[in-house]
């Protein structure tokens, strides 16, 4: 089964920047310049960039598991592709009119190959990606699954001198109050690997950053560490796994 198809045009769904350069005449001297013309457009591949390429893109199974690893490999991949735009003449001058793929530097290919792969061995590959390591406590574990626990149960190496900038859209998208149902996708797509500790409590594998957002906005929020995370751990930790 394919984890993502090509996704046609994705002019609504790809974060990008828009530069245009303006002759303004006196056709646009009414109400609005329409003589805007496109220049250039760039294409993000931050956190947002990457779950609206999962939206668009992703077509494999959508329990919590598969999507927090699809995820994690779309991070590592998604620059890889290289996209091209077309703009036509609208109203207010040009508009975009399709943004497709050009070349996907084999992100396909990688993914149908990653897919492969057994639940711990993309664990490890995606660690060894991002590492060039694995560690021996997590090699020993066969399987994982995804849980839901309290912030204040997982302890590792969060970095409290992490600013709001450093820490881009996981502040802003965490626990946000607007749009929930996207605001659960976001973060159910971005679980962070823990293994057990003493006390039925997690030690931080991956996902610094995420886990200082989360817990930064637990403060904010004043739920003295209740804030649920969504954490892939081994199989025999934490109960049912989440589907």
């Amino acid at each position: 089964m394919a984890l993502f198809n090509s996704p046609g045009n994705a002019k609504y769904s790809m974060y990008r920047n828009i530069e245009y350069s303006y002759s303004c005449d006196e056709s646009c001297c009414d109400d609005y310049c329409r003589c805007g013309v496109i220049c250039d457009v760039t294409f993000q591949t931050g956190l947002n960039a990457v779950s609206a390429f999962m939206d668009c893109a992703y077509v494999g199974p959508k329990d919590a598991l598969s999507m927090s690893l699809a995820n994690w490999f779309c991070k590592q991949n998604v620059d890889r592709i290289t996209w091209k735009w077309t703009a036509e003449g609208g109203y207010y001058g040009e508009e975009l009119e399709s943004v497709t793929i050009e070349d996907d530097g084999d992100f396909f290919l990688r993914a149908t190959e990653f897919e492969k792969l057994s639940t711990k061995q993309k664990v490890e590959h995606l660690l060894m990606v991002e590492y060039k390591s694995v560690l021996e406590s997590v090699s020993k574990v066969h399987n994982w699954h995804v849980v839901k626990v309290p912030v204040k149960k997982i302890f590792g190496s969060a970095n409290k001198n992490l600013g709001v900038k450093t820490l881009g859209h996981y502040t802003s998208n965490i626990q946000s109050g607007a749009h929930h149902t996207w605001v659960e996708k976001f973060v159910k797509q971005n679980a962070i690997l823990c293994l057990p500790d003493v006390d039925g409590n997690f030690k931080l594998i991956d996902g610094r950053h995420r886990l200082t957002a989360i817990q930064a906005m637990d403060v904010k929020n004043k739920k003295k560490g209740r804030t649920m995370v969504y954490v892939i751990c081994p199989s025999a930790v934490g109960g049912k796994g989440l589907k």
